[in-house]
């Protein structure tokens, strides 16, 4: 059973560079949508979103809109 709340937020790579002082609280997925493969960052709750590292595409799918993280 999953006890954490998964937020999920999605913008545009133009967009994401422009929240330059945003933090994403932890567990948050950032999703830019316009980037192939696409990236996804996971907040901490202490990190600006610049400082984030992207997940390896070798490390999620997503499939039927679902996304699964190994």
């Amino acid at each position: 059973m999953i006890k954490k709340n998964i937020i999920i937020k999605q913008d545009t790579i133009e967009n994401w560079n422009k929240a330059k002082n945003f933090i994403p609280k932890e567990n948050e997925v950032i999703v830019y949508i316009d980037s192939f493969p696409i990236g996804i960052k996971i907040g901490d709750g202490k990190t600006l979103i610049s400082n984030l590292p992207f997940i390896n595409e070798n490390k999620f799918t997503i499939n039927d809109g679902m996304l699964t993280i190994f």
